[in-house]
């Protein structure tokens, strides 16, 4: 195994990991169960435009607990009141991977035999608060969507200072 990586020690927390919520009430029911409930910390949210994927828009909330985030997305495009509160375990997971460069770790991805599952190649987006990051999404081995992201996404954000 390479010893080679693009781990970015400048950043607070290099893994953390997302939950799609499919409404907005569920959405709402989750931010006060890790707030309310276990005494996460909220560090606001970033609103991300993915017309060119028909994707969003889409709200992604942080929250922080120790150096460990949860980041709850929801596509509002895709919102869907009648989802059921507790029997949503048919959620997406994925897990988010901080690097220092998104194209040298995606190309090192791309070479492995067999090569991953790119669901979305590396690019580029704007938060509403005006952070530009690069992101990519593959699929490992076992079927997890890995998001590979550069960059600091929460700028802005009010507890930006956290980070």
């Amino acid at each position: 195994m390479a010893q080679d990586t693009d781990y970015d020690p400048a950043a607070p927390c290099t893994i953390d990991f997302g939950l799609d919520m499919p409404s907005a009430t569920l959405m709402d029911q989750t931010l006060d169960f890790y707030i309310n409930g276990i005494g996460f910390r909220d560090l606001g949210h970033i609103d991300i435009g993915l017309a060119h994927l028909n994707i969003g828009p889409v709200k992604v909330q942080a929250l922080q607990f120790g150096n460990s985030t949860i980041k709850l997305k929801h596509d509002q495009s895709a919102d869907n009141p009648d989802a059921p509160g507790a029997t949503a375990p048919n959620s997406t997971h994925y897990v988010t991977i901080r690097v220092k460069n998104i194209e040298r770790t995606a190309a090192k991805l791309q070479a492995l035999d067999p090569k991953p599952l790119m669901l979305i190649p590396p690019g580029q987006a704007s938060t509403k608060q005006g952070a530009n990051v690069k992101f990519a999404f593959f699929v490992d081995p076992v079927g997890t969507q890995i998001e590979i992201v550069e960059g600091r996404p929460w700028v802005g954000t009010k507890n930006d200072d956290a980070l």
